[in-house]
Parts: structure tokens; sequence; C-alpha cells
């Protein structure tokens, strides 16, 4: 049914109802963790399909699947293939063992046990995914659209993969995003993450410079290991109140810990100068304006 990329039988796809295997649940799909005897430990991204026209739908998630087959980068977690069985499709992806960027930046301890020469390696990494995702393709960019430490991927020698993009439009493809349920900057985005002109029309054109702002947004998480827009108040930011702040203010994470950070390297020229670059790097990502926000192919 599908020659451009391998089908698999479900039934080759071995998990269990451990928790551990259980790797997320979503607003589109669950993510499971299986064994098959080719691939080895693979992730099972599961959609239910929804809608009268099974072979519709299966047509829309193949155009979409032949996109994903085509993205083969080292920094990219690749895609291996599909499977089916009742009312379900299960797009199979490669397993990144070490967990995500989010968990890493947090439980590490204190700020020093992350050395800057690995820091600029992440940043660095994540980049060159990005700039393949934008420009592999001479025809159109292909776009992350959802970039957050939690969709940053880590093997076990601290390569990043960049990971789950696609899914919306798979999902709107299996007929989940169809009927009743409606995308909103929660399901389809993290609103801290995102540009302010898609958090103002998430209908509007996607393009490059929204992914570029995610970035930025990233890049603070990794220099400074504070959540975007986390604060040191016993309660936790109001979300709709932020947002509205990125939309119409431009809102950017609090000053106070990029200060502590550099502060905390003068005595440190060399770290002091790799933070400074990365740092300016992250300022011209996150512009207000998508007009000033670097190509991230020329990197300037």
């Amino acid at each position: 049914m599908m020659s451009s990329f391998q089908s698999y039988e479900a039934s080759s796809l071995k998990t269990s109802w451990d928790k551990e295997d259980l790797l997320g649940r979503g607003s589109f799909a669950t993510a499971r963790r299986c064994i098959h005897d080719q691939l080895g430990r693979v992730v099972t991204k599961c959609f239910k399909v929804k809608g009268p026209s099974v072979e519709k739908v299966m047509m829309n998630v193949e155009r979409e699947m032949k996109v994903l087959y085509r993205l083969k980068h080292q920094h990219i977690v690749a895609v291996h293939g599909i499977t089916e069985w009742s009312n379900c499709i299960g797009i199979i992806m490669e397993y990144v063992e070490a967990g995500n960027l989010d968990d890493f930046l947090w439980l590490q301890g204190d700020i020093a046990n992350i050395p800057l020469l690995l820091q600029l390696r992440f940043a660095h990494q994540i980049s060159d995914g990005l700039r393949y995702l934008h420009h592999h393709d001479k025809k159109r960019s292909y776009l992350h659209c959802n970039l957050k430490p939690e969709n940053i991927l880590l093997t076990p020698d601290l390569m990043v993969k960049i990971a789950d993009f696609g899914s919306v439009a798979i999902a709107t493809a299996t007929g989940v995003t169809g009927g009743s349920f409606t995308i909103t900057p929660t399901t389809q985005h993290t609103p801290f993450y995102t540009a302010p002109e898609l958090l103002r029309n998430m209908l509007s054109d996607k393009k490059p410079s929204m992914d570029v702002y995610s970035y930025g947004m990233v890049l603070c998480a990794i220099l400074t290991r504070h959540p975007a827009f986390s604060c040191d108040d016993p309660f936790p930011p109001n979300p709709g109140l932020i947002t509205h702040l990125i939309i119409h203010c431009g809102q950017k994470p609090k000053q106070k810990y990029l200060d502590d950070v550099e502060s905390s390297l003068k005595d440190n020229p060399e770290d002091l100068d790799i933070f400074k670059f990365l740092k300016d790097v992250m300022v011209r990502c996150w512009d207000f304006e998508a007009k000033n926000r670097p190509d991230i192919q020329q990197g300037k």
C-alpha cells in the first residue's frame, strides 16, 4: 500500500502495559515503547482513526508519512514506518533512550554541572537539526512549530535528536482534529515557546521564523536552567496573562536569571565568552518582529 516506506504488522511490535512502556499521552496520540525483531527498541506513536472513510484517511496519512520518512539527519528522530490495527494507525520511530532536554536541565542540580561547552553543543545540534528541517527540500520548508525542551531528546552520549514534528499533520489526516475537536494554543503548541504572531492567529501561515523564535526560548532554558516564564513566587505564572503579554508586549523570561548566570561566570573568561555568544544568538532569535530574526540557514 505504501511503497515509499515500510509497513509493519502490528503483531510484530511487542509492548507491555507497564507504565515504563507508556512514554507519553498527548492531545492527539499515545506514545509506547515497543520491541521489534529487526528494528529493536522503537517508539510507536498511536493515532485513533476517525471519520467514515478509512481509505481517504489512509491516503492522507500516506501523504504525510512520505514527508516524515524522507527526513534523514543525525539530529532528527528517524521514522521507520507505519503499522495499522483496529481503527488505529501507529507511526514507528527511533527510540532515543536517555530522555529529553527538559528533564536533563531540571534534574542536573547546580548550573555548574552542565558545562558551557556542552550547552554550546546542544545549541549547535538543535540549530543543525532545524536547518535541515527548513532547507533540505528546495521546494518548501518543513517546519516544527512546537519546538521546546520536552521535544528535544538525548542519546546516552548526549547527542540531540529533535522529535515530535508532524504530529498535528498526522492527527489531522487521521481525523483526530476533526468534528468537535479544536486545535488551540494548548493542544497544538506550548504558548511559552511559541512565536507571538502564531499565538495571535493560530491559523496564520507557518514560517521558519516561528521556529527560530522557539529556538531562542529554548536557548534561554539551556542558559538559565529555568523553564520559560517560571517564577520564584509560591504561585505558578498565569498562562493566559503571560500569553497575552507575549502577544501584545513581547514579554520575555526574567532578566534576573540571565544576570545571575553571567555574574557567576565573571572569573571564567572562556565560559563567559560562550555565554555571551549564546545570549546574543538568543536575543536575536526571540525578537518580537519576525523580520528581524536570523535565518537558521545562514546562522546570522
